[in-house]
């Protein structure tokens, strides 16, 4: 099984995208807390469709959330890259108050 959960913010405003017929793409890097006096980890995510639109209008740097997705590598102009493909996300907490616990994680 290849399923990833993720809690953390967004580090900079989603960028969206269309494919060539329409479909929104939607990719925005988040961090995830690696306890006190460490470093964060850093996660490319990628979102399809309605969850990229959503994505798009309702996130922005800073902004606390939580995904599901799996982890995908693909190759580009001889290059491989990394990344997490969305499957579902919540909504948790707002920027402007960091220590809400309205989140499911």
């Amino acid at each position: 099984m290849n399923q990833i959960i993720l809690h953390g913010r967004l580090g900079k405003d989603p960028e969206t995208r269309f494919t060539a017929d329409g479909k929104p793409v939607t990719k925005f890097t988040m961090a995830t807390d690696n306890g006190k006096d460490k470093d964060p980890t850093w996660h490319n995510i990628t979102a399809f469709n309605k969850q990229a639109e959503l994505i798009s209008e309702n996130f922005s740097k800073g902004s606390e959330i939580v995904i599901t997705g799996k982890q995908d590598h693909w190759k580009h102009e001889d290059k491989w890259f990394s990344g997490v493909v969305l499957f579902s996300f919540d909504f948790c907490g707002s920027k402007e108050k960091k220590d809400d616990n309205d989140c499911p994680f």
